[in-house]
């Protein structure tokens, strides 16, 4: 009985929280296009998008994201906890000091 509790609990979660990311992405790019292309087109536009790229297969989206992710995270993570950015004056992000 845990364990369908679980499972309902979690699949719900999940729904609820792709349900609201596509709503908020088809109204945000409804209002840059200024209502060119309506709500409605850009949420089933969204929906097909996240099935299609859910049916690829976690291991195929982390293949082709590593690379992608490689290039970024090991700039933006020198430029938050490198030592000079500690000290500095002018300092943008959120950094840590050495201990």
């Amino acid at each position: 009985m845990g364990l369908f509790i679980l499972a309902f609990t979690i699949t719900f979660a999940c729904l609820k929280t792709s349900i609201g990311l596509v709503t908020a992405c088809a109204e945000t790019f409804s209002k840059m296009t200024n209502g060119k292309i309506p709500y409605r087109t850009w949420a089933i536009l969204f929906t097909v998008f996240s099935f299609a790229v859910s049916n690829v297969g976690l291991s195929a989206i982390i293949e082709y994201s590593i690379p992608m992710l490689m290039l970024i995270y090991p700039r933006r993570s020198r430029s938050f906890f490198s030592p000079s950015s500690a000290n500095s004056s002018s300092m943008t992000g959120p950094s840590i000091s050495p201990p």
